[in-house]
């Protein structure tokens, strides 16, 4: 049983991740085969040979089987085509960074700038000097740092790219602050969801939970840069979700 109850949760988390909840799976793969022509047409050909009892037991076993198929289908699926946590996000138009680190927004920006060349604009949205015992002091000289670099690296390139620092600055412990900072972007920019990208590498973990609840309802894309001592910074990765993996829909 806890071999069965380990596949069944496997199961649920895959099919989750591709749209498809587990029991409404199972409930549509129960109703199917417990029709009166699924009984009947076992009973016309094990009736004969097998007890009420042992029939019952089969008729009971056929949605098992059915789960453990699925199961293997998609595992022999997924064999073929894994899913891949570290995906480079495609260029966009829009980037939108939480600041705090120069370095890792630095990263991003060239990545959509000068590796991808579709970078257009860029929100830097830095933090206030609330909470400033818990949280440090405002991350603002660090965005005017970012913007002069941006300013640079248009000249260098000799194309357009027009930085933008998003004020008042948000609060550093409050994901509301963020998370209105971020859908008022979106309406400003006048883009579509699929030309922007919000980077969450940079701010408080408050301002991370304000972006990404913005992204979740529109579908806008995520993004994070990762940082390792050793090798420097990588990515940035695109946050591959599904609003239906989530119970958003």
């Amino acid at each position: 049983m806890r071999r069965l109850s380990k596949i069944v949760q496997q199961l649920d988390r895959a099919l989750r991740h591709l749209g498809f909840p587990l029991p409404g799976l199972i409930l549509g793969t129960i109703v199917a085969l417990w029709t009166n022509s699924a009984e009947d047409l076992v009973r016309k050909f094990l009736g004969q040979v097998l007890t009420e009892t042992q029939v019952l037991l089969i008729l009971f076993l056929i949605p098992i089987i059915g789960v453990l198929a699925a199961y293997k289908w998609i595992e022999r699926q997924q064999q073929h085509k894994k899913f891949q946590p570290f995906m480079l996000i495609p260029g966009k138009k829009v980037l939108i960074l939480l600041v705090s680190r120069p370095e890792s927004a630095q990263f991003a920006i060239d990545y959509h700038f000068v590796t991808h060349r579709t970078l257009e604009q860029v929100w830097l949205i830095p933090s206030s000097n609330e909470y400033q015992r818990e949280f440090g002091s405002s991350s603002l000289h660090i965005a005017q740092d970012i913007e002069s670099y941006c300013q640079d690296l248009s000249q260098q390139q000799a194309r357009s790219l027009h930085p933008r620092i998003y004020r008042p600055a948000v609060s550093p412990a409050t994901a509301q602050d963020t998370f209105d900072a971020v859908k008022d972007i979106f309406n400003t920019c006048d883009r579509k969801p699929e030309d922007i990208v919000a980077d969450f590498t940079g701010g408080t973990k408050p301002m991370s939970v304000g972006m990404i609840m913005a992204c979740l309802p529109t579908r806008h894309n995520l993004e994070y840069v990762s940082y390792n001592r050793n090798t420097g910074s990588h990515g940035p990765f695109l946050v591959d979700y599904q609003r239906s993996a989530f119970d958003l829909e």
